[in-house]
């Protein structure tokens, strides 16, 4: 006597499209999840620039001025000099990047100097020589991929 043999499990064609589906979600999915997870390291760098600011200005009460600048006008990374000793390394930060503390005189500004604090984002180079105030002091900013915040701003003594 022949068995009745009934289809059981699925078909190529069932199984294929079944692929293509998950294919085309996560195809949707993960570049929403990158975007969220960049958003998050930047929302991070950011906790970090006001940390480090609450600290310079702590400083400048204690000590009547803000912290001199350790490696005046080296770029972080590029010329591979350290510029917060002992403070947090690259491969703390979110995205492996550098903080830079600069002193710089402000071009918008006539006879000022600004203090500040940079963050050379996901490419872990600095986009420009962070030269002009882009910001009111305590409020971080960004200039393509990187962060900063301005310390403060003093008249040239």
């Amino acid at each position: 006597m022949l068995k009745d043999h009934t289809d059981r499990g699925f078909t190529l064609i069932e199984l294929l499209s079944v692929l293509v589906i998950i294919g085309v979600l996560s195809a949707i999915a993960l570049p929403a999840y990158l975007s969220q997870r960049d958003k998050a390291k930047y929302a991070q760098i950011k906790i970090n620039l006001r940390a480090i600011y609450t600290e310079a200005v702590i400083y400048k009460a204690e000590h009547g001025e803000y912290p001199p600048d350790a490696n005046p006008g080296i770029a972080p990374k590029v010329d591979g000099v350290p510029v917060f000793v002992n403070f947090r390394t690259a491969d703390d930060n979110p995205f492996g990047e550098v903080m830079d503390w600069d002193l710089l005189p402000d071009r918008t500004r006539s006879g000022a100097w600004v203090a500040k604090i940079s963050d050379t984002g996901a490419d872990g180079t600095r986009q420009d020589d962070y030269t002009t105030a882009g910001g009111s002091p305590g409020v971080p900013y960004r200039t393509e991929d990187d962060t900063a915040i301005v310390v403060g701003e003093e008249p040239i003594k």
